[in-house]
């Protein structure tokens, strides 16, 4: 009977250990993002795309409160790195403007604690861009995205809006996504009017 307890008891413990551990090696480790954001430099009439989307309000909501609970990581410009590569053929393409490349290396935490990263550029002549970014874990990895895009048009360009007092205004764009991510693999995030490359890379390894 003792050694049937005793046996019962270290398959116990072994089974917490292994059920634990994952979850307690994912909380411990850091990664890498790198992000690069781009977007289409010439749009024809046909390819115009509204930004006073019915769900423009809830968003614009939405970045009010992920405003409030941004990290203190600051992202790094990317001279180089996993998606140099590819930035650098978007930037040979008149077709493509880059709007930011850059990085940073932060934990995994759970939902409940994870916090977001910021990428600002309002005060960049050429766009306005204002990208949040949230890594976390719930066994996988998840990242959530939330980017306002407002490009700077020229004055009597066809891709102004009409506002509700019949002036031309600038538009804003909103891209608003969660994925599962893998570690080493380059994720695509699309929109009609900018896109989105995130990659992964757990440090030191």
């Amino acid at each position: 009977m003792l050694g049937t307890t005793a046996h019962r008891l270290a398959g116990f413990v072994l089974w917490g250990l292994l059920v634990g551990a994952p979850d307690f090696a994912m909380a411990q480790n850091s990664y890498q993002v790198e992000i690069l954001l781009f977007s289409q430099s010439t749009i024809t009439d046909k390819e115009v795309f509204s930004s006073r989307a019915p769900d423009t309000l809830y968003l614009e909501a939405r970045l009010r409160s992920v405003m409030r609970l941004t990290s203190s990581i600051e992202p790094q410009p990317s001279l180089t790195g996993h998606l140099a590569a590819i930035r650098d053929i978007l930037a040979r393409n008149p077709n493509y403007d880059v709007l930011s490349h850059t990085h940073w290396i932060q934990d995994a935490p759970t939902p409940s604690v994870a916090t977001w990263v910021t990428i600002d550029t309002s005060m960049e002549a050429s766009a306005e861009l204002s990208g949040h970014f949230r890594l976390y874990t719930a066994g996988p990895l998840y990242f959530d995205t939330l980017v306002q895009y407002r490009p700077q048009l020229e004055r009597h360009s066809s891709n102004l809006e009409m506002s509700a007092d019949g002036d031309n205004v600038q538009p804003t764009y909103f891209l608003a996504q969660t994925r599962r991510l893998k570690l080493k693999e380059v994720h695509y995030f699309d929109h009609p009017r900018f896109g989105l490359l995130a990659t992964i890379w757990p440090v030191g390894k």
